[in-house]
């Protein structure tokens, strides 16, 4: 988030959203559980984006 505050002059990208998944890279990988696109995602400089909802 902040390299597009940084290349965007402070104005984030209201089209890029940001998510911390802490399981990705575990050996065993762990099952799918579909929440990816139920879940918020967060925007520089602009509120949290439901995509359950979009």
């Amino acid at each position: 988030m902040a390299a597009s505050l940084a290349v965007r002059m402070g104005k984030g990208a209201p089209y890029l959203l940001y998510r911390h998944i802490p399981k990705l890279g575990m050996v065993p990988a762990p099952q799918p559980t579909g929440d990816v696109l139920t879940l918020m995602g967060d925007r520089a400089c602009h509120g949290p984006f439901d995509l359950g909802a979009a």
